[in-house]
C-alpha cells in the first residue's frame, strides 16, 4: 500500500499550516485509515482527474475539492446510473466520535457546498466522507446532483451577492 508514516509526516510538515505533534499523530492515523477503507475501492471505481483541485465560480466563491474524477463504467461500488458521471469527493474530519449518523448526514445534505462545487465542476455525483480522528470511524453520504442544480446555485449566488451589496451600501 502507499501509506508510509514517515513519508506522510514529512509531507504534512512541509505544508504551510501550523500543526502540533498531537494533531500530526491524529492526521497520520487518519491517512492510514483512509487508505485501508477507501483507497483500493476508489482506485477500482474512479478515474481520478485531480486531487485538491481549486473550485471557483467567477468571483462568487472558491474552494478546494478533495478529489474530482469520473465513476468508471461497470463500477462495483456505485450504482450503474452513476457510471461515466463526474464525481467530487470531500473529506470531513472530526476530532471526536460520531454520535448521530442521521444528524451528520442531514448537516451535509442541507449544505450549499456540494451544490456549488457540483455546479462549478459540472459534476453529477457528490460524496461526503467523514472520519473521526478519535476513533477511526468513517461515514459517507453520496448525493445525486439534481437536474435543476445549476439554476438553484445561480439563484443562491445571485441572492447572496445582492445581500452583500445591500449590506455594504448601508
Amino acid at each position: 500500500m502507499l501509506f508510509n508514516k514517515k513519508n506522510t509526516v514529512e509531507e504534512i510538515k512541509n505544508t504551510f499550516e501550523d500543526i502540533n505533534n498531537d494533531e500530526l499523530d491524529e492526521i497520520v492515523h487518519a491517512v492510514g485509515i483512509v487508505e485501508k477503507t477507501y483507497l483500493e475501492r476508489d482506485m477500482e471505481n474512479i478515474d481520478i482527474e485531480a486531487v485538491e483541485k481549486p473550485v471557483k465560480y467567477d468571483s462568487f466563491f472558491e474552494g478546494t475539492a478533495d478529489l474530482v474524477g469520473t465513476i468508471r463504467r461497470k463500477s462495483y461500488y456505485y450504482p450503474d446510473e452513476y457510471w461515466g458521471k463526474k464525481i467530487i469527493l470531500d473529506w470531513k474530519t472530526k476530532d471526536t466520535a460520531f454520535s448521530d449518523l442521521t444528524k451528520w448526514r442531514n448537516q451535509y445534505k442541507d449544505s450549499w457546498q456540494w451544490r456549488l462545487y457540483s455546479f462549478a465542476e459540472n459534476a453529477s455525483v457528490f460524496e461526503y466522507r467523514g472520519i473521526s480522528r478519535a476513533t477511526g470511524e468513517t461515514k459517507n453520504l453520496t448525493l445525486k446532483v439534481p437536474p435543476n442544480n445549476s439554476e438553484n446555485s445561480l439563484n443562491y449566488l445571485k441572492t447572496s451577492r445582492n445581500m452583500i451589496v445591500g449590506l455594504s451600501e448601508t
